[in-house]
């Protein structure tokens, strides 16, 4: 079983076993892509959330971001559905 912890630690389980996320950015963007969970939500807004004023090399930053976690998380393929999509 999968489960996401958002209270206290941002942390990802599967059965008894954590998984590594990565750095803080990575666990930033893991937070604000669960608190958003079944709505879609722009570049831009991943961006201001995760990233802030910092615009400069963003747009590179979150795709590498979601590249890294779809990394982390791929120990969960095949428990059903899908993790990260990119629409």
């Amino acid at each position: 079983m999968t489960s996401f912890r958002v209270l206290g630690p941002v942390e990802a389980w599967t059965d008894e076993r954590q998984l590594v996320l990565g750095g803080p950015q990575q666990v930033k963007l893991l937070a604000f892509l669960l608190l958003s969970a079944n709505r879609a939500v722009s570049a831009d807004a991943v961006i201001d959330a995760v990233w802030g004023a910092e615009r400069e090399g963003a747009a590179k930053r979150l795709h590498m971001g979601v590249l890294r976690l779809r990394k982390a998380l791929a120990p969960l393929d095949g428990q059903g559905g899908s993790r990260l999509r990119t629409v």
